[in-house]
């Protein structure tokens, strides 16, 4: 995996996060791109030695961004960056069980991770400023439903990109 082109694809899902996407959004909800990004290369990059720290910082990038790129947060960078290093590393071991390359597979397996992440998000958020509880639930629900339904094109349009990021699929089941 080439780190230096990693986190171009970050800055540029980050830039797309914080400018494009909140035009498209449903129930005060955007998909997390930065999130589905880094999933797509934890679940992609065969497992090797020490890929499981690897993973981890791949979603610490991934999360330090978001938190310094989501305007207005009341959550600080390093909970984002370590909310989403330790999803990124559990999926990393996930998607070697999983068969990813179904669309089906990505909306049923990322939407539950997608709401992991975003729920402890919302309950760091709601012991932090005392937010009402449902609200900064709902958002979070709303926020994984959206990323799960885009999860999909979001892994379609990163897989020609493999072969730029060095990422090397570690499925062998036919389909490449």
């Amino acid at each position: 995996m080439h780190w230096l082109r990693v986190l171009g694809i970050f800055v540029i899902a980050a830039l797309l996060q914080s400018t494009v996407l909140p035009a498209l959004k449903v129930h005060r909800a955007v998909p997390d791109l930065l999130l589905l990004v880094a999933l797509y290369v934890v679940v992609r990059e065969p497992l090797r030695g020490r890929w499981r720290w690897n993973a981890f910082w791949v979603g610490w990038a991934a999360g330090l961004l978001a938190g310094f790129y989501s305007a207005g947060s009341d959550l600080t960078p390093g909970v984002m960056a370590l909310v989403f290093g330790l999803l990124a590393m559990a999926m990393s071991k996930l998607g070697e069980e999983l068969f990813l390359d179904s669309a089906l597979a990505q909306v049923l397996v990322l939407g539950p991770a997608c709401l992991a992440a975003h729920g402890v998000l919302a309950v760091v958020l709601v012991a932090v400023t005392g937010a009402p509880f449902g609200i900064a639930l709902g958002h979070a629900f709303w926020t994984a439903f959206y990323s799960a339904l885009v999860a999909p094109l979001i892994f379609a349009a990163m897989r020609p990109l493999e072969r730029f990021l060095g990422v090397r699929s570690r499925r062998s089941f036919g389909r490449a």
